[in-house]
């Protein structure tokens, strides 16, 4: 394939420009991250109440019984694990 040496300069520019820029963006990311764990961020997380997990009713389960069984996915054994836990939950 030939390609004008003008077109990969270009490319090889905008390359570094782009590199630049996720540099600069973790780089911020990083400062982010330490400004809210000085304001006790960190912490926050540790002690926070969660909400529970929210609960299916049997008509959901049923509904995604019918989607992940194991059947639809050639006996894939994360379909069957799926299909396990759901069919836990129904009882």
């Amino acid at each position: 394939m030939f390609v004008l040496k003008s077109t990969h300069e270009k490319v090889r520019i905008e390359n570094l420009v782009l590199s630049c820029k996720l540099f600069d963006l973790a780089n911020k990311w990083g400062a982010l991250v330490d400004r809210i764990n000085a304001k006790g961020g960190e912490q926050f997380l540790k002690e926070a109440k969660l909400a529970p997990p929210a609960q299916l009713n049997n008509d959901e389960i049923k509904n995604l019984l019918f989607l992940c069984h194991p059947d639809k996915h050639g006996g894939s054994q994360k379909a069957e694990e799926m299909t396990k836990r759901l069919l836990e939950m129904r009882r």
